[in-house]
């Protein structure tokens, strides 16, 4: 960011008049000054009001600085949150810069006004008006790329009517950042998105999505009443160590009443890497709007590319262009490679739940449909009711194509591109060594043999069968949105950009275009075609339009719940399915008229639709949940289990095999043998579960939620008592060893419950001063240890006196446990593990074992005999075996979904049970129970 080096320096003068033509400005007083520009409050003589001028004087590019400055002034009033524009003009002279005349908007700023954290729900409906405000934004391609709380005002809401809602104004607006590149480079550190501090110094393409992350970075300050970690720090804290740090620091952890899914939903928008955050305002709002829903990754852009040289989309008698794909800098670090020190499970024994859905497709010869996820490409048959994981991934299916005349299917995902037999075996196919290293695209489509790779600044069309490149186009960065679609015969390729759409002949020689569109509705959200290309369906916000291709009239289709999320056309073009928010709507074209409407259970984001070959049947899937109709009778043919069954608690029951797994719900899942099972649900919806703790005789489970602490039985899931808790950053709970006492453990003071009594029993002393960092429970022992600056403490829960207590010199932990008997503690810091044995009021040094490369351990876990230690990393567990006075590394477990949340040991201490984050619970076998050194980690 280039900085002022006189920063106090008046470049004019209080009092001074600005003149130009007939206008006369006094200026009263400097409001603000920055790096590039200084900002005054002045009257106007001529029209007799205050105004605000900004007068520009570093990096001036006067041009782009006046079409911007006219750009705005256009549109200031159908922008009613950006101040009007009075005038503007070139100042020569002695101080030459540019002036620009503003309405002066009274009152202070959001950052001075936030003298304590906002409550939630107003922060939503900042959210909400202000996405609402970017998307009008965006659309006219302006970004404002300097979004915090000082450039906000709240303004009162007027007396009189008015048309649109305002009641914030975004100021220091939009002047020279408009469009792809960045001209000047000013911005606020502490809610700059990472992209910015790169262009900054080099011409580096910046979009729409840098203004999600500022504003994102402004709700986490009204939050919490504290500044986020800058990008660049946690881009350094991210090479370091491999772990985001705001992962770590959580919003709550600052205060207990944030729901999960705005946590999420920040966590998504505060991403480093932009391809990674909602595609636009519009998404982004969609997702706000339904807050406990995870965020399916299929909705976001790919990489921004660095930008080279800039080139209108491709239009009639252009030529097309070669260009190198280039990789952003400074991408989010990938953990690295670690060298197990004995046998790593390639796959757990028994997986529940399948992963987040990405796509699917038909099989062009049966009514089987090939879908992928975060798990690998399964194999539908609805017929048959099966489900059968056709091919597992090494990493998340982005894509799943029939493709060669349906000899084969094409996987794309997150590392790799694959050809495969479309047979039930899925043998590999030949893949060219071309089509491996396409990078990292925003789409991919595919048909007959060609493959379309569309990046942020390239379009790429691939002969699958050679690896070669049939054409390429440059584009340019940053426009607004980008559909594509190919017909299955591979012959056609309609790309679709802001609100213009373009078709090309694959088999031709692509140096024009066969057709165009252009003066769309913004934004496209969806591109159908039908087999042959004679057909295409855009889906805009307000309707879906539907042309052949030699007729320039559309058929259209208005969207009555929202806009259309996702469209589909039959093979044929007789049939257009059209996905709004809650149903599906099937149009016959020819008749233009409403055939069918699909009701959905609840209103959902359809994020793939597809008819299959024959039209008979009609697929829909959101993230989780998959549906499949008969067209013509309009019965629901076939409906899966949910994909994802998210967990961020597990615990085992005493006496049985079974799990409890918590997590929007309480379920029940039994791990008998070598098999996972889901069993009976205990629970209604839960919202915002921190902790779970089952009685040692398995008869009760309470949860603890922000504000609430929750007693249930077991055997029907009844509630047996609430009690109200105080909210605060880390609470862990656990029952007395004989099952009739619970105890919270909070940031100062531990509460013991008694079941069936409506009030606290008592309250014990803390014997540590300060924060509460981590909290560790032996309930079997009656210990809890509390981790504290530089002291950790074991007192007793029985009458809170002190067993034990340590001084840290030079470490800061990550995580701590106690094993069950209490005979163990287990403390982690950035580097290694350290083991003490607690015995006659002293803690025994047992050693220490490095990570080798592993990320800080999250949580540690103590098998329930204490002969083994799992430490997670998180896609990573470790495993160590504790033996004669040592800790020894036995194996490591790759989770093969995304990041683990929870874990938790089967009572007999052969199994480990997983929670990853894209839904999937697995259960890992050991041949061995660690009891001695040499007894290896197998897959059963």
């Amino acid at each position: 960011m280039r900085q002022n080096s006189d920063p106090e320096r008046l470049r004019l003068r209080v009092g001074e008049m600005l003149v130009h033509g007939s206008n006369r400005y006094r200026l009263e007083q400097r409001v603000g000054h920055g790096g590039f520009a200084e900002v005054y409050a002045a009257f106007d003589e001529h029209m007799g009001r205050k105004v605000a001028i900004k007068y520009i004087f570093q990096n001036l590019v006067l041009e782009q600085v006046r079409r911007e400055v006219e750009l705005l002034a256009k549109h200031a009033q159908e922008l009613r949150f950006i101040p009007e524009v009075y005038n503007h003009w070139h100042q020569s002279g002695k101080e030459p810069g540019y002036v620009i005349v503003m309405a002066f908007i009274e009152g202070p700023t959001l950052k001075d006004t936030l003298s304590a954290p906002w409550p939630v729900d107003k922060v939503i409906d900042f959210l909400r008006i202000l996405l609402a405000n970017l998307r009008d934004l965006h659309r006219l391609k302006i970004q404002h790329r300097d979004i915090k709380p000082s450039n906000i005002k709240a303004v009162p809401a007027p007396e009189t009517e008015v048309s649109y809602l305002i009641p914030y104004i975004l100021l220091d607006f939009g002047v020279a950042k408009y469009g792809a590149k960045t001209i000047l480079g000013g911005f606020t550190r502490d809610f700059a998105a990472p992209e910015q501090y790169v262009a900054a110094y080099r011409h580096y393409a910046i979009d729409h999505r840098a203004d999600l992350f500022s504003l994102a970075a402004t709700a986490y300050n009204l939050l919490t009443g504290k500044e986020p970690l800058s990008a660049q720090t946690r881009s350094d804290m991210l090479r370091a160590e491999s772990v985001d740090p705001l992962r770590s620091q959580l919003l709550s952890q600052h205060r207990g009443d944030i729901p999960q899914g705005i946590e999420q939903w920040l966590l998504e928008m505060l991403e480093l890497d932009p391809s990674r955050r909602p595609a636009d305002a519009q998404i982004a709002l969609r997702r706000l709007e339904d807050p406990l829903q995870s965020p399916p990754p299929v909705e976001y852009d790919q990489e921004t590319a660095e930008e080279t040289q800039v080139v209108e989309p491709p239009s009639q008698g252009r030529s097309k262009t070669t260009l190198t794909l280039l990789q952003p800098p400074d991408a989010p670090t990938v953990p690295p490679k670690i060298e197990p020190p004995s046998t790593v499970f390639e796959e757990a024994v028994a997986t529940l739940g399948k992963g987040r859905i990405s796509s699917f497709t038909w099989l062009p010869d049966a009514p089987i449909l090939m879908l992928g996820s975060s798990q690998g490409v399964w194999r539908i048959d609805p017929a048959r009711n099966s489900v059968d994981l056709w091919r597992r991934t090494s990493s998340a299916v982005h894509a799943v194509y029939s493709v060669l005349e349906a000899r084969s299917l094409l996987v794309a995902s997150a590392d790799r591109l694959d050809i495969l037999d479309q047979t039930e075996t899925g043998a590999p196919g030949r893949t060219p060594a071309e089509l491996q290293a396409f990078g990292q695209p925003i789409l991919i489509r595919a048909g007959g043999t060609i493959l379309v790779v569309v990046s942020d600044n390239r379009i790429t069309a691939l002969d699958m069968e050679t690896g070669r490149e049939r054409a390429a186009w440059q584009i340019t960065p940053g426009r607004n949105g980008r559909v594509a679609a190919c017909s299955t015969n591979g012959r056609t390729l309609v790309i679709g950009f802001d609100d213009e759409l373009w078709a090309y002949d694959l088999q031709a020689s692509l140096q024009e275009p066969l057709w165009s569109r252009s003066n769309l509705p913004q934004p496209m959200y969806d591109l159908a075609l039908t087999a042959d290309g004679s057909h295409v369906a855009v889906a805009t916000a307000e309707a879906t339009l539907v042309w052949r291709q030699d007729d320039d009239k559309a058929q259209r289709y208005e969207h009555s719940a929202g806009h259309g999320q996702r469209i589909a056309l039959s093979a044929d073009g007789a049939f257009l399915a059209v996905a709004e928010p809650t149903g599906i709507k099937v149009w016959r074209t020819a008749e233009d008229r409403l055939l069918r409407e699909f009701a959905l259970p609840t209103p959902s984001e359809i994020l793939n639709l597809a008819f299959c070959a024959d039209t008979r049947l009609l697929a829909a899937a959101t993230v989780d949940q998959l549906w499949i109709w008969e067209l013509h009778s309009g019965k629901r043919y076939w409906t899966s289990e949910h994909f994802t069954q998210h967990a961020v608690c597990l615990a085992a029951l005493a006496g049985s095999s079974d799990i409890i797994a918590l997590g929007s719900e309480l379920q029940q899942i039994a791990t008998a043998g070598d098999h996972l099972a889901l069993g009976a649900r205990l629970t209604e919806s839960i919202s915002r579960p921190y902790d779970l703790a089952v009685s040692a005789d398995a008869t009760n489970a309470a949860i603890l939620i922000a504000t609430q602490l929750i007693l249930y039985r077991l055997s029907d899931g009844a509630v047996l008592q609430r009690w109200p808790v105080q909210a605060v950053q880390r609470q862990s709970i656990c029952f007395g060893d004989d099952a009739a006492h619970l105890f919270v453990v909070g940031e100062n003071s531990i509460a013991e419950y008694r079941l069936q009594q409506a009030t606290p029993l008592r309250e014990l002393p803390f014997r540590v001063s300060g924060t509460v960092d981590h909290v560790a429970l032996a309930p079997h022992q009656g210990w809890y240890a509390v981790h504290s600056g530089e002291r950790v403490v074991i007192q007793s829960l029985e009458d809170g006196h002190e067993c034990y207590w340590l001084h840290l010199r030079d470490a800061e932990l990550t995580t701590l446990a106690l094993a069950p008997e209490g005979n163990l503690l287990a403390l982690a810091d950035d580097t290694s593990i350290m083991l003490k044995h607690l015995s006659d009021g002293k803690a025994w040094d047992m050693g220490r074992a490095g990570l080798d490369g592993l990320a800080a351990a999250e949580q540690l876990s103590f098998a329930p005999d204490g002969s083994a230690l799992l430490s997670l990393h998180g896609n990573y567990l470790h495993l160590w075996s504790i033996q004669n006075d040592e800790l020894l590394p036995r194996g490591l477990i790759a989770a093969h979904g995304e990041r683990i949340d929870s874990v938790v040991w089967t009572n007999d201490g052969t199994g480990i049970v997983t929670a990853s984050r894209d839904g999937t619970i697995s259960l890992w076998r050991l041949e061995h129970k660690c009891d001695n050194k040499q007894a290896p980690i197998e897959h059963s």
